[in-house]
């Protein structure tokens, strides 16, 4: 198969499987981190991004560090304005970029065009990447997945030409991965394996760069980029012995096993509880699928690529796994990339590599048949999966099915019942949510809101105070307390909360302008007109709003 057909053809699925997405709007970590992200608004920005947190703008200051996903977010910004089927459109680019580069990867390795066609195919349908193509915060895992394969691809070509650019070339994307997600820290790791394969041992000295790069760059994440302490209030996490954390580490790697040929169900927010049951249904279903790999790749030839491919599948896993993240949460996108090991596992033991059936074409017919039976099973399941990511109200209730006692869920499935006028459904799920976690502040903020719409002004300013003294610094919480105060026509106290909110955010123009508003109510039109000038002189129309 000539190599641009093949790209073509992969571009082509990946944009048929995920075009349901392109109508699809902002779910979880979307709203701080691309509705609610100030960066976006002027490349002036650029030099912030790259000294600021991924969830700069978020309640909960995380430590992640991946300006690249951000800079991405603003190249979107640029290109298709506020047009949300604009970033999925990337997002599902990205994705059939991965394929195609999973593809190139598999020549690479010698495993053939047909075979190498057959893995890039599987993975770019299988319904666990929805996860990470659906979700537009989840971009991280195909722009870093991209340069990862992109150094590897350089460092192989280095290998067979000595070409000292493409080994320059190889070392830069290794650069770029870390800038775009934690897990390329695996880059110089999965390289070895591939000096490994290649049986290329005495060219090991070629990862020295790679590894002090490395080194500098986790110097400078406990350091300079170390944003654990720079959230407002900290939220409680769980963490468990050594012996517990191994037990859910495997289980886990089961349930990925288990996931792998039974995609279902599939949801976010998944927890092994440390002291729970080690043999669930997940857990004996992953066994038995580990069990069916081993036999089908016992007694074969090929035993480099099944070592090479199931090395890849646990450099790329355990990073994720609950022994490094002290966690006992799970994710499907934690696999994106290490499942094209275990499809290179596979091909050794015939169950993909058409070029293992010896004896007759029928057997070739038989397993064309079997393949293209199991694309079309996950291609469904990839497009089904899809419509729940779609649609935020399905997405969210979809959690809470599996996971009744989730609190973002909860809280964010509230904050769109209210805006859509169910709001005794919607005041229920606050309430379950602040009970659940009462030191989170987005949830008493969303129920005030709610009370503020339904009159009840006093009950919606106890909650904004309360989401305010668990995050002062907030100007949105400043503005909406103001708002109550107006509303009550205590006119002084409203002044103070909307200078507060700009004291925070200067160009929070819902502040201004009712602040502005406020002067006019306490007959002090001079100062509410500069307020009004401010805004018409940043080329804002003051009628809008009245």
């Amino acid at each position: 198969m000539r190599t641009y057909v093949a790209a073509i053809l992969l571009l082509g699925v990946a944009l048929s499987l995920y075009a349901n997405t392109l109508g699809g709007g902002f779910i979880w970590d979307d709203e701080f981190l691309i509705e609610k992200n100030r960066y976006l608004e002027s490349w002036r920005y650029l030099p912030d991004i790259f000294q600021s947190s991924l969830h700069a703008f978020a309640p909960v200051q995380s430590n992640y560090y991946r300006p690249l996903q951000t800079v991405s977010y603003l190249l979107d910004r640029t290109l298709w304005g506020d047009g949300l089927w604009g970033y999925h459109l990337t997002n599902i680019f990205l994705h059939g970029l991965v394929g195609v580069a999973l593809y190139l990867f598999g020549l690479a390795l010698g495993i053939g065009s047909l075979s190498s066609f057959w893995i890039a195919l599987f993975f770019t349908a299988h319904p666990l990447h929805t996860e990470a193509v659906s979700y537009l915060s989840g971009r991280a895992d195909s722009l870093s997945a991209l340069f990862i394969l992109l150094s590897l691809l350089c460092f192989h070509r280095f290998l067979k030409r000595n070409s000292f650019r493409t080994y320059l070339f190889s070392f830069s994307f290794f650069l770029l991965a870390l800038l775009s997600k934690e897990i390329a820290v695996t880059l110089p790791f999965l390289i070895l394996l591939l000096l490994w394969h290649e049986k290329r041992k005495k060219n090991w000295e070629l990862l020295f760069p790679f590894f002090l790069l490395l080194f500098l760059y986790g110097a400078l994440r406990l350091t300079l980029l170390d944003f654990r302490g720079a959230a407002p209030f900290q939220v409680q996490k769980t963490d468990g012995t050594f012996f517990e954390r191994g037990k859910v580490g495997l289980q886990s790697l089961l349930l990925y096993l288990k996931l792998i040929l039974f995609p279902f169900p599939l949801y976010m927010e998944r927890r092994i509880p440390y002291r729970g049951s080690f043999w669930t249904v997940d857990s004996v279903l992953g066994v038995c699928v580990l069990l069916f790999f081993w036999v089908i790749a016992k007694g074969r030839t090929e035993k480099r690529k099944t070592l090479f491919g199931w090395g890849w599948f646990l450099i790329l896993t355990l990073p994720s796994s609950s022994l490094f993240l002290r966690t006992d949460r799970i994710a499907e996108h934690f696999i994106y990339l290490a499942l094209f090991g275990l499809f290179v596992a596979l091909i050794p033991a015939g169950l993909m590599s058409f070029s293992s059936f010896e004896r007759g074409e029928w057997k070739r017919g038989v397993g064309g048949a079997a393949g293209a039976l199991l694309i079309l099973y996950f291609s469904t399941r990839t497009y089904t999966q899809n419509k729940i990511w779609s649609e935020p109200q399905k997405f969210y209730e979809n959690i809470l099915a599996h996971v009744p006692e989730n609190w973002t869920a909860l809280n964010n499935l509230g904050a769109l019942l209210e805006k859509k006028g169910d709001r005794d459904r919607a005041g229920a799920l606050l309430r379950k949510a602040i009970r659940l976690e009462p030191h989170r502040p987005e949830s008493h903020s969303n129920l005030g809101t709610l009370l503020l719409k339904k009159g009840d002004l006093n009950g919606a300013m106890e909650e904004y105070r309360e989401a305010l003294r668990l995050w002062p610094t907030s100007p949105e919480l400043h503005n909406n307390l103001a708002s109550a105060y107006r509303l009550k026509g205590e006119w002084g106290k409203a002044v103070f909360e909307y200078r507060l909110a700009l004291q925070f955010d200067p160009h929070l123009v819902e502040s201004r302008y009712f602040l502005a508003k406020t002067y006019e109510a306490m007959g002090k039109k001079d100062i509410a007109e500069e307020q009004y000038r401010y805004l018409k002189e940043r080329g804002l129309q003051v009628e809008v709003f009245k």
